[in-house]
């Protein structure tokens, strides 16, 4: 695992690894409800809007996505 970040309002965390794949993980329940493949490489950040409807994703094949937290979609 590369990256964490806590969703600011729901106990939803988001993890990256050198998997390409973004992880979503309900942590009430501790169980993953997600998984994002948008990236071609290795996922090296990850980071939350301020009001928790947006995810960014940064990755090493040089590229960033924004996510809507509501459908998991690229935006």
């Amino acid at each position: 695992v590369y990256t964490v970040c806590h969703h600011p309002t729901k106990n939803i965390a988001v993890s990256g690894a050198g998997d390409n794949m973004i992880f979503i993980w309900d942590l009430l329940n501790k169980k993953q409800i997600e998984t994002l493949k948008e990236h071609k490489n290795d996922i090296s950040h990850l980071q939350f809007s301020k009001d928790g409807s947006k995810l960014v994703s940064a990755s090493k094949d040089c590229t960033v996505k924004i996510w809507d937290t509501r459908t998991y979609q690229v935006l």
